[in-house]
């Protein structure tokens, strides 16, 4: 908003103080509570004239005083402003006699157009509200409203009761809509709390960028979002508390409006003291509480969006009862705990963390390295149904093997797990113990974790099963290595079911992930039984063997896959409706099977950027609309070389000719598309025929005329060199 970032009056704030210290003394009013409602007239809060009783008729005939309701109802004609400081008994934009929460659209009236309401006021002037909030007729808010519109409150705000306990709190409800309280907010009691909620209708209470007076605790109720647009927003504020009532789903958030990092460094306590299944980190950018203790209660639903990068201390479990309990990460972004994990637990109380989206950071490698645990009492690392969740490195790590002990990676459920890593401040390895990580499939009744009463899981206890090993992050900024083997594990005769996906996300490296040992398997179906899926938007490079060896191809559905070493079994380069980038498969090492490159697929060989020569030793099959991708610079040659015997190397309809690059080229120069001098007899006239090329080349890029020739061995690309010459992107 754009009144966001006005500039406070000094003024304003002291006049604040000292009326706070003039209201500890006052004695309460006797006079009766009055309903009143803003006539459109005057502008002057105080004065009289502006104010109508609750039937909307008759004229006030004092103003408003210490015990009285104010209302804002419908859309504004004059503005209000606070021309001097008033004691009320309670502001809301809504109609009159009710509050927010009482209001329903049930006998076919609009309750939501009280927006557009804007309260100015003198340099100075002060709203007070002196009232202990549990008054009659269950009024327990101070300022409150029900619109699906904006209403805004820019003179300070003062909650000058001193009252304690529960309904001692200064409420705030927001009953859908946005309500902005942009002068400074102060409490007159710096132990007491800042109370506010959304009610059944999730609602925004937006901050100004100061409040030096607020009390140090501010709860959030059920269906509120709280905006911050600076870290000066929350002042003195050492405690938020999240809270749900019990059962329910209500949206709440914690909302990052600075435009940038916004760091909260009196924060020293984040937690929950009821159900919490839908609360949200978000925002412009990354929310950073470097000194807060986040500790969700955990006994019941736990699930915490992390929408944007969020740091914090330790993360704990503010649960004391003994069992085993779970903190259910949501959200694509980053959790960074910079010391402890489950810091704390109680003996015999067994944590663990459900890694549903997004990456877990732990920056205390203590707590990561450690042989007996890797979260907590007996922890685990478990993962959900989300599909990209990943353990964030900042090191090298020693992966338990298979994930059968404390501190190892587990999934569980009957469903498609996933589980995975990001490198974060460079390339990371993951070495597992033993040499190979199995991925566990749910045939072995040995394979089942303890059973576990809580969360829904009965005595059936959970399986230990991941579909899906995941490399990347999108913040991540480095390469992981998974040193070891890989065991599939399929154990499934079906050929719909017999697979495994690897999954890449993009980052700011330009490999998310790469398997330097053998992808194999060794469930019941044998190696014949078995084959991968490539998925996300990201590149994985396979640097050993992959022996997966079913009859059906595996899929290479979007992003890239580099295979720099070897792979047996046949591959398919399907863009598939949904997927976010389009699939390509390169590498500078041997394809042993069939590969078939269909409409919107790519084939580039070598290191992505068609640098390089990829060995194929079976057919080679590019479908109408498929691409082949070439970087033509001064050391490009031969970038596909057949070895097989006997294999078919066709162009089914148009086939793309990309030219990625073309730097340091001379005239004259032809690039050795295909070299199939050693493979034994060859079928390729397909291939060799030049009607069925279309060519894309950069943009301005000095080469023309491009076109494709044959000789007794290869495949060759030649055109025409004019440096001085920009030419458009498309030719054919």
């Amino acid at each position: 908003m754009k009144n966001r970032s006005r500039i406070l009056d000094s003024r304003a704030l002291a006049s604040a103080a000292a009326f706070a210290a003039a209201a500890l003394a006052a004695a309460p009013s006797s006079a009766a509570t009055r309903n009143l409602v803003w006539a459109n007239k005057g502008s002057a809060m105080s004065d009289a004239a502006n104010w109508l009783l609750e039937d909307a008729a008759t004229p006030a005939e004092t103003a408003p005083t210490a015990e009285d309701r104010l209302f804002f109802s419908g859309t504004p004609v004059v503005q209000p402003r606070l021309d001097q400081t008033m004691q009320i008994g309670g502001l809301r934009f809504g109609p009159a006699g009710t509050q927010a929460r009482d209001v329903d659209d049930s006998d076919g009236k609009d309750p939501y157009d009280n927006s557009g309401w804007r309260i100015t006021g003198e340099p100075g002037a002060t709203l007070d509200f002196p009232k202990n909030w549990n008054e009659g007729k269950n009024w327990n808010f101070a300022i409150s409203q029900s619109t699906l519109g904006t209403n805004t409150v820019e003179v300070p705000v003062l909650f000058s009761s001193t009252s304690t306990g529960t309904w001692g709190m200064r409420p705030v409800l927001v009953f859908g809509g946005r309500l902005e309280l942009l002068g400074p907010v102060a409490s007159a009691v710096p132990g007491a709390t800042l109370l506010a909620s959304g009610n059944s209708r999730s609602g925004t209470l937006a901050l100004g960028p100061a409040n030096p007076a607020l009390p140090e605790t501010v709860r959030l109720d059920a269906g509120i979002a709280l905006e911050l647009p600076a870290a000066a927003s929350l002042g003195p504020v050492t405690k938020i508390e999240l809270n749900q009532s019990a059962g329910s789903s209500n949206r709440q958030a914690l909302r990052n409006a600075s435009g940038g990092a916004l760091e909260l460094p009196n924060v020293t306590s984040i937690t929950s003291t009821a159900k919490n299944e839908n609360c949200h980190f978000e925002g412009d950018g990354p929310m950073l509480f470097p000194n807060a203790a986040f500790e969700p209660r955990l006994d019941d639903s736990r699930e915490f969006y992390i929408d944007v990068p969020t740091v914090v201390k330790t993360l704990g479990n503010a649960y004391a009862g003994t069992g085993q309990y779970a903190f259910r990460k949501r959200g694509a972004a980053v959790l960074r705990v910079t010391d402890d994990v489950f810091a704390g637990a109680p003996e015999g109380q067994e944590n663990r963390i459900d890694m549903v989206a997004g990456a877990l950071v732990l920056e205390n490698d203590a707590y990561l390295a450690r042989d007996y645990l890797l979260f907590g009492i007996n922890g685990y690392f478990f993962e959900t149904d989300g599909d990209r969740p990943v353990l964030g490195l900042l090191h090298d790590y020693a992966l338990p093997e298979g994930g059968a002990v404390p501190g190892g990676f587990v999934s569980y459920g009957d469903r498609a797990r996933n589980i995975g890593f990001a490198a974060f401040g460079g390339d990371r390895t993951v070495t597992p113990e033993g040499g190979s990580y199995k991925l566990l499939d749910t045939a072995d009744a040995s394979d089942k974790l303890p059973d576990v009463a809580a969360h829904g899981a009965g005595n059936s206890g959970w399986w230990k099963r991941a579909q899906r090993l995941v490399f990347g992050a999108p913040e991540a900024d480095g390469t992981v290595t998974f040193a070891g083997d890989v065991d599939v594990n399929v154990a499934q005769a079906s050929w719909s079911v017999n697979g495994r996906t690897f999954w890449a996300v993009a980052g700011e490296a330009p490999v998310a992930g790469r398997i330097e040992g053998c992808i194999t398997n060794t469930g019941a179906a044998g190696l014949t039984g078995s084959r991968m899926y490539k998925e996300g938007d990201g590149v994985l490079a396979l640097d050993g063997r992959c022996e997966l060896l079913s009859a059906n191809p595996s899929f290479v559905y979007e992003g890239g896959l580099l295979v720099n070493g070897s792979a047996a079994g046949p591959f398919s380069v399907t863009n598939r409706s949904g997927s976010a980038t389009a699939p390509w498969i390169g590498g500078t090492g041997r394809l042993e099977s069939t590969v078939t490159v269909w409409a919107g697929g790519a084939l580039r060989p070598g290191d992505g950027l068609g640098r390089g020569t990829l060995e194929i030793s079976g057919s080679l099959v590019v479908k109408d609309g498929g691409r082949i991708v070439i970087n033509a610079d001064a050391s490009s040659n031969s970038a596909i070389r057949f070895t097989g015997s006997g294999c078919d190397y066709r162009a089914e309809g148009a086939v793309v000719m990309e030219i990625a690059a073309a730097e340091g080229l001379e005239k004259g120069r032809t690039i050795k598309i295909f070299d199939w001098s050693e493979a034994a007899n060859p079928s390729y006239l397909t291939m060799t025929d030049a009607s069925r090329y279309r060519f894309e080349l950069p943009e301005d890029s000095p080469l023309h005329h491009p076109s494709v020739f044959k000789d007794g061995e290869a495949l060759y690309l030649k055109f025409s060199v004019d440096t001085g010459r920009p030419f458009k992107v498309l030719f054919d």
